[in-house]
Protein backbone atom coordinates (compact mmCIF):
# COMPACT_ATOMS: atom_id res chain seq x y z
CA UNK A 1 0.00 0.00 0.00
CA UNK A 2 1.40 3.47 -0.84
CA UNK A 3 -0.11 7.68 -0.06
CA UNK A 4 0.92 10.42 -0.48
CA UNK A 5 0.02 13.88 -0.51
CA UNK A 6 1.44 17.18 -2.43
CA UNK A 7 0.39 20.78 -1.29
CA UNK A 8 1.52 23.74 -3.28
CA UNK A 9 0.49 27.03 -1.52
CA UNK A 10 1.01 30.61 -2.46
CA UNK A 11 0.07 34.05 -1.45
CA UNK A 12 1.59 36.70 -3.24
CA UNK A 13 0.39 41.02 -3.14
CA UNK A 14 -0.81 42.59 -5.75
CA UNK A 15 -2.10 46.04 -7.04
CA UNK A 16 -5.38 46.36 -7.85
CA UNK A 17 -5.90 49.98 -10.49
CA UNK A 18 -8.53 50.89 -12.19
CA UNK A 19 -10.63 53.97 -12.95
CA UNK A 20 -14.40 54.35 -10.32
CA UNK A 21 -16.57 57.62 -11.07
CA UNK A 22 -15.85 60.75 -9.18
CA UNK A 23 -18.28 62.33 -7.03
CA UNK A 24 -19.32 64.76 -9.88
CA UNK A 25 -19.99 61.76 -11.78
CA UNK A 26 -21.87 60.09 -9.83
CA UNK A 27 -24.63 63.10 -9.78
CA UNK A 28 -24.35 63.60 -13.55
CA UNK A 29 -21.71 65.85 -13.91
CA UNK A 30 -18.97 65.70 -16.69
CA UNK A 31 -18.55 68.68 -17.50
CA UNK A 32 -14.31 68.42 -16.00
CA UNK A 33 -11.97 69.09 -18.41
CA UNK A 34 -11.05 66.40 -20.44
CA UNK A 35 -13.98 64.14 -20.00
CA UNK A 36 -16.17 63.37 -23.33
CA UNK A 37 -18.88 65.09 -24.47
CA UNK A 38 -22.02 63.38 -23.25
CA UNK A 39 -25.25 63.05 -25.38
CA UNK A 40 -28.77 62.77 -24.66
CA UNK A 41 -29.87 59.13 -25.86
CA UNK A 42 -33.12 60.61 -26.31
CA UNK A 43 -32.33 63.09 -29.17
CA UNK A 44 -30.79 60.95 -32.10
CA UNK A 45 -32.72 62.01 -35.53
CA UNK A 46 -32.16 59.10 -37.81
CA UNK A 47 -34.31 61.14 -40.28
CA UNK A 48 -35.82 57.39 -41.30
CA UNK A 49 -32.15 56.61 -42.83
CA UNK A 50 -31.46 52.98 -41.19
CA UNK A 51 -27.71 53.30 -42.81
CA UNK A 52 -24.97 52.41 -40.15
CA UNK A 53 -22.08 54.31 -41.79
CA UNK A 54 -24.14 57.97 -41.79
CA UNK A 55 -24.10 59.97 -38.30
CA UNK A 56 -27.23 60.63 -37.13
CA UNK A 57 -27.79 64.19 -35.66
CA UNK A 58 -27.81 64.25 -32.10
CA UNK A 59 -28.17 66.51 -28.71
CA UNK A 60 -25.25 67.02 -26.00
CA UNK A 61 -26.51 67.53 -22.62
CA UNK A 62 -26.34 70.92 -21.65
CA UNK A 63 -22.60 71.64 -19.47
CA UNK A 64 -22.39 67.91 -19.80
CA UNK A 65 -24.33 67.47 -17.17
CA UNK A 66 -27.58 64.69 -17.16
CA UNK A 67 -30.33 65.98 -15.59
CA UNK A 68 -31.04 64.43 -12.16
CA UNK A 69 -34.45 63.12 -12.88
CA UNK A 70 -32.71 61.17 -16.19
CA UNK A 71 -29.96 59.32 -14.56
CA UNK A 72 -31.62 55.54 -13.98
CA UNK A 73 -31.83 54.73 -10.06
CA UNK A 74 -30.54 51.16 -10.73
CA UNK A 75 -27.49 53.12 -11.47
CA UNK A 76 -27.78 55.18 -8.44
CA UNK A 77 -28.01 51.91 -6.36
CA UNK A 78 -25.20 49.99 -8.04
CA UNK A 79 -22.66 53.30 -7.65
CA UNK A 80 -22.95 52.73 -3.48
CA UNK A 81 -21.31 49.66 -4.22
CA UNK A 82 -17.77 51.35 -6.11
CA UNK A 83 -15.90 53.08 -3.91
CA UNK A 84 -14.54 56.73 -4.85
CA UNK A 85 -11.59 57.77 -6.16
CA UNK A 86 -8.61 57.70 -3.47
CA UNK A 87 -5.89 58.69 -6.72
CA UNK A 88 -5.82 61.80 -8.21
CA UNK A 89 -4.24 59.90 -11.46
CA UNK A 90 -6.85 60.34 -14.65
CA UNK A 91 -5.81 56.92 -15.73
CA UNK A 92 -6.36 54.85 -12.46
CA UNK A 93 -8.02 57.01 -10.10
CA UNK A 94 -8.79 53.65 -7.50
CA UNK A 95 -5.63 51.78 -5.96
CA UNK A 96 -5.47 49.39 -3.62
CA UNK A 97 -3.02 46.66 -2.73
CA UNK A 98 -4.58 43.42 -2.15
CA UNK A 99 -3.68 39.65 -2.12
CA UNK A 100 -3.94 36.82 -4.83
CA UNK A 101 -3.32 33.38 -4.70
CA UNK A 102 -4.88 29.54 -3.01
CA UNK A 103 -3.46 26.38 -2.14
CA UNK A 104 -3.67 23.18 -4.36
CA UNK A 105 -3.64 19.63 -2.50
CA UNK A 106 -3.11 15.81 -3.93
CA UNK A 107 -4.22 13.36 -2.40
CA UNK A 108 -3.01 9.42 -3.47
CA UNK A 109 -3.37 5.90 -2.59
CA UNK A 110 -2.38 3.14 -4.36
CA UNK A 111 -2.86 -0.62 -3.67
CA UNK A 112 -0.96 -3.72 -5.20
CA UNK A 113 -1.79 -6.55 -4.33
CA UNK A 114 -0.30 -10.10 -5.94
CA UNK A 115 -3.56 -12.81 -5.88
CA UNK A 116 -1.38 -15.54 -6.94
CA UNK A 117 1.24 -16.39 -9.32
CA UNK A 118 -0.78 -15.19 -12.16
CA UNK A 119 -2.89 -12.57 -11.24
CA UNK A 120 -2.46 -9.25 -9.46
CA UNK A 121 -4.36 -6.71 -8.59
CA UNK A 122 -4.04 -2.82 -8.72
CA UNK A 123 -6.11 -0.21 -7.40
CA UNK A 124 -5.37 3.67 -7.27
CA UNK A 125 -7.51 7.00 -5.98
CA UNK A 126 -6.60 10.28 -6.25
CA UNK A 127 -8.61 13.19 -4.55
CA UNK A 128 -7.62 16.89 -6.00
CA UNK A 129 -8.41 20.23 -4.52
CA UNK A 130 -8.20 23.71 -5.58
CA UNK A 131 -8.87 26.60 -3.47
CA UNK A 132 -8.45 30.83 -4.88
CA UNK A 133 -8.71 33.53 -2.58
CA UNK A 134 -11.55 35.65 -2.98
CA UNK A 135 -10.72 38.34 -4.26
CA UNK A 136 -12.80 42.05 -3.68
CA UNK A 137 -10.54 45.17 -4.22
CA UNK A 138 -13.45 47.68 -3.28
CA UNK A 139 -14.01 45.86 -0.30
CA UNK A 140 -18.04 45.70 -0.51
CA UNK A 141 -19.26 42.19 -1.29
CA UNK A 142 -18.93 42.57 -5.17
CA UNK A 143 -15.77 40.29 -5.56
CA UNK A 144 -14.07 40.08 -9.28
CA UNK A 145 -14.86 36.41 -8.67
CA UNK A 146 -16.45 35.64 -5.39
CA UNK A 147 -16.23 36.51 -1.56
CA UNK A 148 -16.99 33.48 0.09
CA UNK A 149 -14.63 30.48 0.40
CA UNK A 150 -17.73 28.27 0.37
CA UNK A 151 -17.87 24.48 -1.20
CA UNK A 152 -18.60 26.35 -4.78
CA UNK A 153 -15.47 28.50 -4.74
CA UNK A 154 -14.02 25.36 -4.56
CA UNK A 155 -12.65 23.13 -7.09
CA UNK A 156 -12.64 19.21 -6.17
CA UNK A 157 -11.74 16.20 -8.61
CA UNK A 158 -11.08 12.68 -7.92
CA UNK A 159 -9.93 9.76 -10.14
CA UNK A 160 -10.26 6.19 -9.26
CA UNK A 161 -8.44 3.30 -11.29
CA UNK A 162 -8.23 -0.13 -10.76
CA UNK A 163 -7.10 -3.54 -13.28
CA UNK A 164 -6.99 -7.06 -12.13
CA UNK A 165 -3.50 -8.67 -14.55
CA UNK A 166 -3.63 -12.27 -15.23
CA UNK A 167 -0.66 -14.35 -17.02
CA UNK A 168 -1.98 -16.88 -19.43
CA UNK A 169 -0.44 -20.04 -19.24
CA UNK A 170 2.47 -20.85 -20.86
CA UNK A 171 1.18 -23.54 -23.74
CA UNK A 172 -2.18 -23.06 -25.52
CA UNK A 173 -3.76 -26.25 -25.77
Amino acid sequence: MFGSWEAFRLRSGTVFSTNVPTAAERTGDFSATGLPTIYDPLSVDSGGVHDPTVACPRTAFSGNVIPTGRINPTAMFLLDFLPLPNSTSAADNFVKATSTGGNIDEYVARVDQTLTSKSTLFGRFTFWKLLSLAQDPFGTGLCKDRCAETARARAWRSATTASLVQTPLPTLT
